[in-house]
């Protein structure tokens, strides 16, 4: 059903049946307003509902039902102060995110409003920020789900671990490998949460300053944050999907982007002394993968080469296509017959130790052996190229550098033809 305002004369203006999506309820008392809000909900979320109220007893009767996302007000309605309607959100809703959508608050008063707990504060209008503020919320609404999902997740390992704990001593190992993948479960729903409570006034905070900024440099800066912050937020995001074993964030995608990306963010950070390339195929192939991870995948490898190179070095990032038959397939550990996107990051540092290589795959021997934490990302690498249905291929030499290949199958529904590899696997 559409989500149309119509115009009885009771306190409640409008109320939808949804047939999915986004719960709005709105304290206004101008009607031309909320029909403006009402367009854009409707636009950004079909499908939506948006209650409006204009007083206390129908407001505090909409949040003793719990029937809403997102708490929308004006701050100074006719018969009901803003700060009042904060206060009683929080009683009854306190999970529920408020947003202030109103002329007249002004600087001083958003200040407070977000230290009383509202989660952003939009002047009339602002139709882009407001509409941006509304993603926001559907987003930690998902995060919410899927940190809901973790947590019964880790019920039932709870629950598998005490089953294992009454059988006989010879399955103690079993069991000791399911307490720690609990204690990692564990971890990671609750580090993912705590990092989202960092963000948020992040994204809250880029949108008004942007609009304070007066120079080009200014903006150009507020756009880093608003990126950096947002490749947090992936983080997150591939934290829980690790935790649920969730699957449906992978899309198809062109590897490249994502090697640039990572080259450019390389080019920026490390040390001068080591130099950067970047080669990629004219015509690379798709692949379906999963970006955030992919993305930390490739930096993982990126920092290993810097810690390789103290006293600088080149570090080299290439994507090409391959397409590998049975000759090669036999040579590469778990290698296969198929068309690949190859990325490659190679450094001329260090190398490996031959008599560490073995173990540079078991994180806790890694970090131990090789005195780095950055070890510990190579097993990390290895899980998410396993993930995306790939494999890795490892070369170095002490004292000549070192050759990670990340072999990712060419999507299914790709229909470029790749030539049969010439350069070395």
């Amino acid at each position: 059903m559409d989500a149309t305002l119509t115009r009885p004369s009771a306190d409640v203006k409008s109320r939808h049946e949804p047939t999915s999506g986004l719960r709005v309820l709105h304290l206004e008392d101008n009607l031309p307003e909320a029909e403006a809000v009402q367009m854009l909900i409707a636009r950004e979320f079909p499908g939506a509902r948006h209650t409006v109220v204009t007083n206390r007893p129908a407001f505090v009767g909409e949040l003793r039902q719990q029937s809403c996302d997102l708490i929308l007000a004006d701050y100074s309605p006719a018969a009901f102060d803003g700060f009042e309607a904060l206060a009683l959100s929080r009683a009854f809703a306190p999970q529920v995110p408020f947003i202030f959508y109103s002329g007249d608050l002004g600087d001083d008063r958003a200040g407070e409003a977000l230290a009383r707990g509202a989660q952003d504060c939009v002047p009339k209008g602002h139709f882009r920020r407001l509409g941006a503020a509304l993603h926001r919320v559907l987003d930690l609404r998902e995060e919410r789900q899927l940190r809901h999902v973790a947590e019964q997740r880790i019920s039932q390992l709870e629950l598998e671990l005490r089953e294992s704990r009454q059988l006989t001593l010879s399955f103690a190992d079993p069991v000791e490998r399911i307490r720690r993948l609990e204690d990692i479960s564990l971890l990671a729903t609750g580090s993912a949460h705590e990092l989202n409570n960092i963000l948020a006034p992040i994204f809250m905070a880029v949108p008004m300053l942007r609009d304070a900024a007066e120079t080009a440099e200014a903006r150009a800066l507020l756009d880093t944050v608003e990126r950096s912050a947002h490749r947090g937020a992936d983080l997150v995001a591939q934290v829980l999907a690790f935790a649920t074993a969730d699957r449906a964030a992978a899309r198809r995608l062109q590897a490249e982007a994502i090697v640039e990306e990572v080259a450019a963010f390389a080019r920026a950070t490390f040390p001068c002394s080591i130099t950067v390339e970047s080669t990629i195929d004219a015509s690379i192939a798709p692949v379906k993968a999963f970006p955030a991870q992919l993305r930390h995948a490739l930096l993982s490898l990126c920092t290993n080469a810097r810690e390789a190179m103290p006293n600088g070095g080149v570090l080299s990032l290439v994507a090409e296509n391959c397409r590998i038959d049975e000759l090669p397939a036999d040579c590469l550990p778990f290698g296969r017959v198929g068309a690949f996107v190859r990325l490659r990051v190679e450094d001329t540092g260090c190398g490996i130790n031959p008599e560490l290589l073995a173990k540079v795959w078991e994180p806790l021997a890694a970090a131990r052996l090789l005195g780095k934490e950055t070890s510990l990302g190579l097993p990390t690498v290895r899980s998410i190229v396993k993930r995306h249905g790939g494999f890795l291929q490892l070369q170095t030499q002490e004292g000549m550098g070192t050759s990670c290949r990340i072999y990712l199958p060419v999507a299914a529904d790709s229909c470029t033809r790749l030539p049969l590899s010439t350069a070395p696997f």
